[in-house]
């Protein structure tokens, strides 16, 4: 695979668009009210939003480097030639899927904030490569069972307890990312929501025991979430809690940090000087800590493809589990987006089958908390 060009493949700032793309977008971006009406794009989710800008702001950019256009603008840009080479450009840097998404992309913001130019061509390349989008990785050679992760998950902690007296923000750091991983391998949340929980709001105790609630804010499907803390991991919780992000609330990294962030208060992620740690961190710290483990990258959206095939493999008869686990508005989408299984061929629900692994194999290794 050739290698990107920087300066091309980069994305151009939304303060250096032109004036005309400036407009259309934030027209398309603007909630209205009954009157005046709101823009196609003021309901999509912030996260859209942004990943649409990016995408926008990609193509403007290699209008502007690649296609030496002084001023470019999108509608001025979508014919035939340019979108072919556009098109070349893209099939030698990224995957099929990613070329898919960029034109898939491209066409919504021109919808929304073009409505009104010609975007056939755009359109017909959008359906053509959507067919054409199938995964260049092999993502069976990458799936992990469940246990193994949710033993890396407590072997980080008990790595993280025996420092925590000497090296305690090591320590405590280690306790996080392993929490986070046992947590992650259970409740395979969207890393959005996963790395946007707040204690007492989204997780919270109720009797004796501890729920989760994903509003639709945080919700990909835009549907409330809720359901129990996994029992096997309360210890793990309120060890985290009441040691692990106590230390990191209480001590200051002297290194000074190049962004400054919001202090943490409720939010159960917590960074280094007592500042949130983005949801974007924190994947980034759960691959790093899989592939020291694995030799292979797992982000967290992964987990879900692991979660899916445990499901399948282990909990034939309950497939339709996955929709519950996974957040998903269909079934259909579980099967189609994670479902790596070869064959269906257990009687037992994905709890069911993790609660039998962790009390019967000495895989998920136990331990008291004090």
């Amino acid at each position: 695979m050739i290698a990107p060009l920087k300066i091309s493949y980069s994305t151009l700032p939304f303060c250096e668009w032109s004036p005309e793309d400036k407009q259309a977008w934030v027209a398309a971006k603007t909630p209205g009210n009954v009157l005046d009406g709101s823009g196609p794009a003021a309901s999509w989710s912030a996260f859209t939003q942004e990943k649409v800008e990016l995408t926008v702001g990609r193509f403007l950019k290699w209008l502007l480097v690649e296609r030496h256009v002084n001023v470019p603008v999108v509608p001025s840009n979508i014919g035939e030639a340019t979108l072919l080479a556009y098109l070349d450009f893209l099939r030698v840097r990224v995957s099929p899927v990613s070329v898919h998404t960029y034109f898939k992309d491209l066409l919504s913001y021109c919808r929304v904030a073009w409505p009104n130019v010609d975007r056939s061509v755009l359109c017909t390349m959008e359906r053509n490569l959507r067919w054409k989008a199938v995964p260049s990785r092999n993502k069976s050679s990458k799936i992990v069972a469940v246990c193994d992760l949710l033993n890396l998950g407590r072997d980080l902690q008990n790595e993280g307890l025996a420092l925590i007296e000497t090296r305690p923000i090591h320590g405590a750091l280690l306790v996080r990312d392993g929490f986070a991983i046992s947590f992650l391998a259970l409740r395979p949340l969207r890393i959005r929501a996963f790395g946007s929980l707040q204690i007492g709001q989204h997780i919270k105790q109720v009797g004796d025991a501890w729920r989760i609630h994903i509003p639709p804010e945080l919700s990909k499907t835009k549907q409330h979430w809720e359901g129990p803390f996994p029992e096997i991991l309360r210890a793990d919780l309120e060890f985290y809690l009441n040691v692990g992000r106590s230390i990191l609330l209480t001590y200051q990294s002297q290194k000074t940090t190049a962004q400054e962030r919001k202090t943490a208060c409720s939010e159960l992620w917590v960074g280094r000087s007592v500042q949130v740690m983005p949801y974007k961190e924190l994947g980034e710290v759960i691959a790093k800590r899989t592939r020291e483990k694995f030799a292979v990258r797992i982000g967290p959206h992964f987990f879900r493809d692991c979660a899916a095939t445990y499901v399948a493999t282990h909990s034939g008869e309950d497939v339709g589990v996955t929709k519950s686990i996974l957040g998903h508005s269909t079934l259909r989408s579980s099967e189609r987006h994670y479902n790596q299984a070869r064959q269906n061929d257990a009687a037992k629900k994905y709890f069911d089958a993790m609660g039998f692994g962790v009390a019967n194999a000495n895989a998920y290794k136990r331990r008291s908390r004090r």
